[in-house]
């Protein structure tokens, strides 16, 4: 891959559906102050983390197929399913998802509708399902996704793929030679996914920043990063908040700067944001890129709520499938994900809606597709964050064995080890 300018530590800490995630060197939970996660921990990387290249890009505001919201187009536009109160025509069966026992299936094919929502002590996630979080239920609402954006099958760019980032021999099949080149193409064009073959390539519509994730070791072969509700991290100084914002902490020279309520508002709907986005809009209101920031710096709205988001990630790497492990991929996120393995779309989780989750079973996957035990594979995802209400990123990686990235550029600059930072 291309040389990384700045090293990403991501760790977990507490091994449940959400989970606090920090460099601590030791792994011990810090659930008040965790450390910055834009660290290198090099005390875990070789005993507990296994590293997978990942691609950041950034977003400027307005930009066009990518900045394109419910509430920007009215009855006819509702496609993410966000909430209960606004009618989905889009949300069908097809696109809700359902349980049955430990397994997340299209609502076509049966099962009890997955719902989302909040307990009596304030702690987000599914009410129900294998994952349901405990207690009285507050609030909930049906999980829809917004499949088809993507076509079923990934696109390799041979003849613009640099020479540095092509792997294996020539004799290995593309999904392992050109995966860093590899980028999902539109599909069926419902429910906005305009310019979605460039939200994951680099050029004047994005600032790039090549990162190392680490995705800390749970058991001997699971590995998870997981960023949700309830995980609290102080990503730009100002407070803790839960979500996953990796780009606050680079400065704006490195992105298009902070965006949160500057980006997302609702001007005409019902719904409200609070009392911050009601101060904020008397400072510009939507789409203004510096009314958010005004807001803040008046002292009208908390810097807590001003992320950068509108960025996406994507990320890959070989793997190798050993027969009878019963290896499970799992996956969780509000906003776009898109996982391929070996080239061919296996989680579609498009749309803009609150989390939903997928799992993949290995072992029925070889079966389906006829591995033989010990052969090498791919795995290639993509997350888009559009929206600015809610940024939350899970995946959990069940493998016995993953190639390393590549080294950094030693000649880039690194970010300090964990351990010399300040607790």
């Amino acid at each position: 891959m291309k040389n990384k300018l700045n090293k990403i530590a991501l760790t977990a800490l507490v091994p449940v559906m959400i989970y606090i995630l920090s460099c601590s060197p030791d792994i011990t939970p810090i659930p008040e102050q965790p450390q910055s996660p834009l660290c290198k921990s090099s005390a875990i990387v070789a005993q507990a983390s296994v590293e997978l290249d990942v691609v950041l890009r950034d977003f400027p505001i307005g930009y066009p197929g990518f900045e394109e919201f419910d509430f920007d187009r009215g009855s006819a536009g509702l496609c993410a399913g966000i909430n209960l109160d606004y009618p989905n025509p889009y949300s069908t069966t097809s696109n809700a998802i359902c349980f049955s026992g430990n397994r997340y299936i299209p609502c076509s094919e049966g099962g009890t509708q997955l719902k989302y929502g909040e307990n009596a002590n304030g702690i987000r996630g599914f009410t129900n399902g294998p994952e349901a979080i405990a207690g009285p239920v507050s609030w909930a609402n049906e999980v829809y996704v917004t499949k088809g954006m993507v076509q079923e099958n990934l696109y390799y760019d041979k003849t613009n793929c640099p020479e540095e980032d092509i792997m294996g021999g020539k004799g290995d099949p593309d999904f392992i030679r050109y995966r860093y080149c590899a980028r999902p193409k539109k599909g069926n064009g419902n429910c906005y996914g305009e310019g979605v073959e460039s939200w994951f390539t680099d050029g004047s519509h994005t600032k790039t920043i090549m990162e190392i994730l680490n995705l800390q070791r749970l058991s001997n072969d699971l590995f998870q990063v997981n960023y949700g509700y309830n995980t609290k991290v102080n990503w730009n100084g100002s407070g803790a908040t839960g979500g996953f914002f990796p780009l606050d902490k680079y400065p704006d020279n490195m992105t298009f700067g902070k965006q949160s309520l500057s980006v997302w508002c609702p001007q005409n709907a019902s719904y409200s944001l609070g009392a911050d986005c009601e101060n904020w809009k008397r400072f510009g209101g939507p789409k203004d890129p510096n009314a958010a920031i005004l807001a803040v710096e008046s002292g009208a709205v908390s810097p807590s709520k001003l992320h950068n988001y509108h960025f996406t990630l994507s990320g890959s790497a070989e793997f190798k499938y050993v027969s009878g492990r019963g290896d499970v991929f799992e996956f969780m996120n509000s906003n776009d994900m898109w996982v391929f393995i070996d080239g061919i779309l296996v989680v579609d989780l498009g749309g803009l809606h609150i989390p939903a989750p997928a799992k993949i079973n290995i072992e029925e996957l070889a079966l389906k597709r006829d591995w033989q035990n010990g052969s090498r594979h791919a795995i290639n995802f993509f997350y888009a964050d559009r929206h600015t209400d809610s940024s939350e990123l899970m995946f959990k990686i069940a493998i016995s064995e993953l190639e390393p990235p590549r080294p950094p550029d030693p000649n880039k600059p690194d970010l300090p080890d964990c351990n010399s930072q300040s607790k």
